[in-house]
């Protein structure tokens, strides 16, 4: 039998259409509006199987609750929700995708500065797929977002006055291992040569390493290996942050100097 838990002392229960109980404690029994949203719409999605006019009320106290209703319960636009969803960046990227499966114009006339710039970044790729200039200043605030962006949309580089993305990048000194991809597909696909402000970030992490090999040929490449030996060789403060060249260092023993000459 399909259970839905709608608060802590009472269960609705699949067969229990009518169950007058349920429903009023999640109408006016449960004091935190996006529990009792959730609930809500777990309620006419699970229980009840179909809209659940009352409740909307409720569900519309929060945008990710309104998406998730259009999209399985209606099972299309929910005009009446749009304000509110068009407040909340990430479920105005999946409104738009998942329920209109275009552009969302009332999002794209919203406050953009608070949706998000990696929402703002997925909607320019997934949804206009291409350029969205009036979000760009936003998309810029995050060094992630900002490089996806220029790999995926503009399919080239920031404009010069811009590239002060960049210098951020490059002296940053601690870059998150999950934007080391990017960093490598910016460097491949949009500069297109090689980086060496970027250099140290890469030297942190072994894997950013072999990949960054086998982009560079030639003197880069030897020079850069000479780099990795020296890193490796550190013996100081922060001679942690040597790590990562010292692992590829282990794993690749036999690295001659005759493959990239």
């Amino acid at each position: 039998m399909k259970q839905v838990l709608v608060d802590v002392r009472l269960y609705a229960v699949k067969n229990s259409k009518t169950n007058k109980q349920v429903e009023n404690l999640i109408l006016k029994g449960i004091p935190w509006k996006f529990y009792a949203a959730r609930k809500a719409y777990e309620y006419s999605r699970n229980i009840l199987e179909k809209c659940w006019p009352e409740g909307e009320k409720v569900i519309l106290k929060c945008a990710n609750t309104s998406y998730l209703y259009a999209r399985f319960v209606i099972k299309g636009r929910w005009l009446k929700a749009e304000e509110n969803i068009a407040k909340d960046g990430n479920s105005s990227y999946l409104y738009a995708k998942h329920v209109i499966k275009g552009r969302f114009q009332k999002f794209e006339d919203s406050c953009l500065s608070k949706a998000g710039s990696h929402n703002l970044y997925r909607y320019a790729r997934y949804i206009i797929k291409g350029r969205w200039e009036k979000a760009e200043k936003y998309i810029k605030a995050d060094l992630e977002s900002s490089l996806c962006y220029a790999i995926y949309c503009l399919k080239g580089r920031w404009k010069s006055q811009e590239r002060k993305i960049e210098i951020a990048i490059a002296k940053n000194g601690w870059v998150r291992i999950s934007s080391h991809k990017y960093i490598l597909q910016y460097v491949a696909s949009v500069m297109k040569k090689r980086w060496k402000a970027i250099e140290p970030i890469i030297l942190g992490d072994n894997i950013s390493i072999s990949e960054y090999m086998k982009f560079l040929q030639g003197e880069d490449k030897l020079e850069f290996h000479n780099k990795i030996i020296l890193d490796a060789m550190r013996d100081d403060d922060f001679a942690w942050q040597a790590r990562g060249s010292k692992t590829w260092i282990k794993l690749n023993p036999d690295f001659s100097r005759k493959s990239v000459v």
